[in-house]
């Protein structure tokens, strides 16, 4: 994950890239833990954009957890990307 922007505070769209180890089923799920220093729906609700390798369907957010259902197989090895919007940095540096 990585976000837009590194300044401190900074609320934005992180991006995410990764390689699936294994198949994700139809209807399964991505998900992703952010650590406890990031905020997420900062202003507005965190929403999926740009997803490459999957379609994605309407994230869920739990505590630090971001959950993006799969309505599609996907097979193991396979490249994924995408944006997840109105996610704020750290306050601090470090």
């Amino acid at each position: 994950m990585t976000p837009a922007n590194l300044l401190p505070g900074n609320v934005g769209t992180a991006t995410v890239a990764l390689t699936t180890l294994n198949t994700i089923p139809a209807n399964g799920f991505v998900k992703l833990t952010f650590p406890a220093t990031f905020t997420l729906s900062s202003g507005a609700t965190t929403a999926v954009t740009g997803a490459s390798g999957f379609t994605a369907g309407t994230a869920t957010i739990s505590g630090q957890v971001v959950t993006i259902p799969v309505s599609a197989s996907v097979a193991g090895a396979t490249a994924l990307s995408f944006g997840l919007t109105n996610i704020k940095n750290p306050t601090t540096t470090g």
